[in-house]
């Protein structure tokens, strides 16, 4: 059961955000340490992090094999600019407003936006599963 639970599409996409969030974090702080306002620097961090989770969902979490990416990446770049938005405003408040640093305001917003709805819209609006084609009824018998 835990292999089951280890290779499930939801942990495998955990897996993508935590590896996404890295690299958010990592530009993120080095834009701020340049004087960034903290909006921008969460955003850029975020859109860098979001491309690489697409990338890491579509491939690795939701073993997609269709060739076109347009289509999903249109959906994903929908959801991502909702939830880009939506982040940057709670670390915003969360830094700017309550005081908490920069790495703990990040993780917060990104458990609040980026965590378990995220991967229901993954699932089901991004990345859905491919429809089965309708059983054929043999004529010959």
């Amino acid at each position: 059961m835990i292999k089951r639970v280890l290779k499930s599409w939801a942990t495998l996409s955990l897996a993508a955000g935590a590896v996404a969030t890295a690299f958010d974090l990592a530009l993120g702080s080095t834009l701020l340490s340049f004087g960034t306002p903290t909006r921008a620097a969460a955003m850029a961090g975020t859109t860098l992090g979001s491309t690489i989770a697409f990338f890491l969902n579509r491939y690795v979490a939701f073993r997609e094999k269709k060739p076109k990416v347009v289509v999903p990446a249109l959906r994903f770049l929908l959801v991502t600019l909702v939830g880009i938005t939506l982040h940057g405003q709670v670390v915003v408040l969360l830094r700017e407003e309550v005081g908490v640093p920069w790495v703990p305001a990040k993780l917060i917003a990104d458990v609040c936006v980026f965590t378990f709805a995220q991967l229901i819209v993954f699932r089901y609006f991004v990345f859905p599963r491919p429809k089965e084609a309708p059983a054929t009824s043999d004529p010959s018998g």
